[in-house]
């Protein structure tokens, strides 16, 4: 099967390797979920409190899935770049947002930094240099992105972002009672998601780790 990720046509069908890394990237992580919620003590969230395995899963593969993006983007050309280097800077958000270093080693060295909220304004400075760069080809960027949405890739990033949408209203409690099993089920969610991510960013990068297979690049408005 031939599949187009922005410009690029990756051969998943003849390539296998592909489905083993995939596999091996989802297979070990939802046993794993499973066996943390059938030990784990639904009364209290056991295993997916701040910190603890089911959220620090999450949090690594979406650490990975933005480090993937970052080398997409610097095996790509304009405008698929500043696609990919924009994706990545969201998914750092994303896992500052789950970085925690209270009652951890961290604390000491990290703990104020984080308190104060200065590593979200790093990435938003980042965010608004990378805008100001691509601005002159914005037409293409969006174009470059409408492209890569169209591709499988895309779409796993799309279900990823529905399942974390999706999270948030066992946080609140609205489909599950008990903040224990509501703490469980969305941490779990949540470390399906960011498998989704890294499945996304490894599509995305295997699509451009060869730099002989040139995208041709589309036309500017």
């Amino acid at each position: 099967m031939k599949v187009n990720v922005s410009g690029q046509r990756l051969d998943i069908g003849a390539a296998s390797v592909h489905g083993w890394v995939l596999g091996l990237l989802f297979i070990p992580s939802f046993f794993f979920i499973g066996y943390l919620l059938l030990t784990g003590d639904w009364s209290q969230g056991e295993g997916f409190q701040e910190n603890d395995p089911g959220e620090l899963m999450q949090s690594l593969y979406i650490f990975l899935a933005a480090m993937l993006f970052f080398s997409a983007a610097w095996q790509a050309d304009r405008p698929d770049r500043y696609v990919f280097c924009g994706g990545a800077l969201v998914l750092l958000l994303m896992f500052e947002r789950e970085t925690e270093a209270e009652d951890t080693w961290a604390e000491p060295y990290f703990g104020p930094v984080i308190e104060s909220d200065v590593h979200y304004a790093v990435v938003g400075i980042l965010l608004l240099a990378l805008l100001a760069r691509a601005w002159p080809i914005f037409g293409q960027c969006v174009q470059q992105f409408l492209l890569w949405a169209r591709s499988p890739a895309a779409w796993v990033t799309f279900f990823a972002i529905a399942l974390y949408i999706f999270s948030d209203s066992t946080e609140k409690q609205v489909l599950i009672d008990g903040i224990g099993p509501a703490k469980m089920v969305e941490e779990s969610i949540e470390s399906v998601a960011g498998c989704f991510f890294l499945a996304s960013a490894y599509l995305t990068w295997a699509a451009f780790r060869l730099p002989a297979r040139r995208r041709h690049a589309m036309p500017a408005e």
